[in-house]
């Protein structure tokens, strides 16, 4: 089992981007939200202006597991310019554009 972790930075709007994230398909859970793509599941904790998530795998299989992180990355991205944040990727230290999802994809694994 694989994981990687990921943080939209803002100032974030707690209630908004719960709302985005339901609407991409997350389930809460207490105060965290869970969304599962193919192979991976990501949570999803917003707390103090962020939104911190860390994905993981859910299958062996690195095709499907590498699909399912593409699609949770896709809707990270997605929230984060819905939000007019930005994505901070710490296994690179520096924060993931629109353009860098590939780099993201290849550090998956």
């Amino acid at each position: 089992m694989r994981s990687y972790d990921l943080s939209v930075v803002g100032p974030v709007d707690e209630a908004r981007a719960t709302e985005l994230l339901v609407a991409a398909g997350a389930e809460t859970a207490g105060d965290e939200l869970y969304l599962a793509h193919d192979g991976a599941r990501a949570t999803f904790l917003i707390r103090g202006g962020e939104v911190g998530v860390g994905v993981t795998t859910l299958t062996d299989d690195d095709s499907a597991a590498r699909v399912g992180f593409h699609r949770t990355l896709d809707v990270v991205l997605a929230l984060a310019q819905a939000l007019g944040a930005r994505v901070y990727d710490p296994q690179a230290g520096r924060e993931l554009a629109v353009d860098d999802a590939q780099e993201a994809l290849r550090a998956f694994g």
